[in-house]
């Protein structure tokens, strides 16, 4: 993956402009160590933005838990991306 990648926020279809998205290029992106673009184990990032996001009805922040959960406990995590060109 490029070190630099730009985000599109507030989008639902990449092949249509819409009027809530909003196009910010990565300051930095920090990938997971295991990272295999073979096999894509640990395919997540975490990217800081150039730019501040614009909070709007199509993004909204995401509470994050107060401490950690057990581990016996299931957590579900789901996320949309697409790195590919």
């Amino acid at each position: 993956f490029s070190s630099h990648i730009q985000v599109q926020l507030g989008k639902t279809n990449l092949a249509l402009t819409e009027s809530t998205q909003q196009l910010i290029n990565s300051a930095k992106v920090n990938s997971h160590s295991g990272y295999s673009s073979k096999t894509l184990v640990n395919d997540f990032m975490l990217t800081n933005l150039a730019e501040p996001a614009h909070l709007n009805r199509a993004d909204q922040t995401v509470p994050l838990p107060a401490s950690c959960v057990a581990t016996e406990n299931t957590c579900l995590i789901s996320a949309w991306s697409n790195t590919l060109t």
